[in-house]
């Protein structure tokens, strides 16, 4: 596992800080999701480089990002109206009938970022939040 924490010591500090968001029915179900999802990343007993690389792959995997640049090709892209037509790769990647391609602006501005060039990887900002106990008030 990571260096600093063995799979039972992260075990007991994931029980720990999930407890800390209270107790309601709905959150002891959360808790119990997201330790059911720890216990299999930590029973391959992985060392600190492979776990890094996993954790890698499936955060950007959760995120709906792509793993590699995507390559703007035809059979990328599906039609979802008449003149739009969203990547198949990464499912906030648009481009409108004429080819220009964007990122769609999902941010306090609700900017979005044009392609000018495949294959590209597109980025998004993303700002962690502090999770909020589920079904509290």
């Amino acid at each position: 596992m990571f260096a600093f924490l063995n799979r039972s010591d992260l075990l007991s500090h994931a029980r720990s800080e999930l407890a800390l968001l209270g107790n309601s029915d709905a959150q002891v179900q959360m808790n119990r999701y997201v330790l059911g999802i720890i216990e299999v990343f930590t029973s391959g007993n992985r060392g600190g480089f492979s776990s890094k690389y996993v954790l890698g792959i499936v955060v950007r995997l959760l995120r709906g990002q792509p793993l590699l640049p995507l390559t703007g090709e035809p059979g990328e892209w599906e039609q979802v109206e008449d003149d739009l037509w969203r990547n198949k790769r990464c499912p906030y990647v648009f481009k409108h009938a004429e080819g220009n391609a964007f990122v769609l602006g999902i941010s306090v501005t609700m900017d979005d970022t044009e392609i000018s060039t495949f294959p590209c990887v597109p980025t998004r900002e993303y700002i962690d939040i502090l999770p909020v106990a589920i079904g509290e008030d």
